[in-house]
């Protein structure tokens, strides 16, 4: 799991209009990408360095002035690629 606190100071919208704002989706994608390196690697044990080949995220809604979690779970694995699900 990674986890990243809440910080209002980057919170442009909180800045702005004193209302809780969204995370940038650069945020979550950075999140997910780094839980599923870790994942990979775990798998792939001591001195591996997973690549990251596709990255795919469905957006559902904003988390909004809370922090945020990535879970992740490997999904499969072949000799050369991991399939890794990751939740935010």
């Amino acid at each position: 799991m990674v986890y990243l606190p809440y910080n209002p100071a980057l919170d442009q919208a909180s800045r702005e209009t004193g209302r809780r704002g969204a995370v940038h989706g650069g945020v979550y994608c950075l999140l997910a990408d780094t839980a599923a390196w870790f994942a990979s690697a775990r798998a792939r044990g001591r001195g591996a360095w997973p690549l990251t080949t596709n990255l795919s995220l469905d957006f559902v809604g904003p988390a909004r002035g809370v922090a945020l979690q990535a879970r992740a779970r490997m999904q499969s694995s072949t000799a050369r690629v991991d399939e890794v699900h990751v939740e935010v």
